[in-house]
């Protein structure tokens, strides 16, 4: 893919002890091209570019709150040109620099440089260059995606949930069930495995959905070789290989979509749903969360599937949460039951 960039601004992420210039940086970094790569993969998604892009124009541009302080990035996608053109825009607000700063703000803090008490506050400031600013940006390229409908995989009926309009995500029965009953039985140490699935793409839209292409997750593969203790858990590679392996005998033309893991929970009390004062994290993505999921998984098409504590859910059991990459960072989607 030939890609043309313009961006006439340098963005770096500060961490400062004021809210604005009065004081000096205790950290400072130059913001990457990730933007750019999750752009395109959620046009793609959305059908709003074409799975086969071979030119494509990108513009990136701040949306300032008080220049040179940015609100937002925005980045602008064009493919092809002419009459054919195809034009997609996306805001951000976050990305991976604000974990990057929070990651910072901890070792300020160790090593002494920032009190316990004190507010590291961040500043994403745009500076104009003269000549195009160059950004690293990752490759970028399609997922895999088969034309196929989803009683040919073997899906014969919709069940309990829903679906988001531009990021369908069926997720078998047996699966979510599996994921819930896993992280009841491990109690408070975090359990997990991975993920097989496969991205479809429809004849038509399902109901409720703007874009025929659908992310199916069918099932969770255990393995000894990933680790699991109280608040953390570890992915083996060799353990995520041996589950695509399993995916390939299946022959369903599934892959490793992603992984599973669980956030905790106790048995013991039941009330994980209902305690604000719960010490076990719910069932959102950690800082430590996305940094396998960002090294094992790096395509934007990923989802992130955690199982655990959901504050002020009616339930007396675990929840399954289902994330996708929203605006620079892992947000819950809505998501539908299948039976197979």
């Amino acid at each position: 893919m030939n890609i043309d960039i313009k961006c006439q601004y340098e963005f770096i992420n500060e961490l400062r002890i004021n809210s604005d210039f009065s004081s000096v940086p205790l950290h400072s970094e130059t913001v990457t091209g990730d933007l750019v790569e999750e752009a395109h993969m959620t046009g793609l998604l959305k059908e709003k570019l074409p799975l086969d892009v071979g030119q494509l124009s990108v513009e990136i541009e701040p949306v300032w709150k008080i220049e040179p302080i940015v609100e937002k990035i925005i980045v602008r996608l064009k493919s092809g040109g002419g009459a054919g053109e195809i034009n997609y825009e996306q805001c951000f607000s976050a990305g991976r620099w604000v974990r990057s700063a929070r990651l910072a703000t901890l070792r300020l803090r160790d090593e002494g440089t920032l009190a316990e008490d004190q507010v590291a506050n961040r500043l994403l400031i745009a500076l104009s260059r003269s000549q195009p600013t160059s950004l690293r940006i990752p490759p970028l390229a399609a997922p895999p995606v088969a034309n196929q409908s989803l009683e040919d995989f073997g899906i014969c009926k919709l069940g309990a949930g829903d679906l988001g309009p531009d990021r369908p995500v069926l997720v078998n029965q047996r699966m979510s069930t599996d994921a819930v009953r896993r992280c009841e039985e491990a109690d408070a140490t975090e359990t997990g495995g991975s993920v097989l699935g496969t991205i479809l793409r429809l004849e038509k839209p399902l109901p409720g959905t703007v874009t025929r292409i659908v992310t199916v997750l069918s099932a969770t593969v255990e393995d000894p070789r990933h680790v699991g203790a109280p608040l953390s858990f570890s992915f083996s590679p060799a353990g995520l290989a041996e589950a695509a392996r399993f995916g390939q005998l299946r022959g369903f033309g599934e892959t490793v979509q992603t992984v599973f893991h669980t956030h905790g929970w106790s048995g013991a009390c039941g009330n994980c749903n209902q305690n604000a004062n719960c010490p076990l994290a719910e069932g959102n993505p950690s800082l430590q969360n996305y940094q396998p999921l960002e090294s094992l998984f790096s395509s934007k098409a990923t989802l992130m599937s955690i199982a655990g504590r959901k504050l002020g859910e009616p339930s007396r059991r675990p929840v399954l949460q289902i994330h996708a990459w929203r605006g620079g960072e892992m947000r819950p989607i809505r998501w539908q039951e299948y039976s197979d």
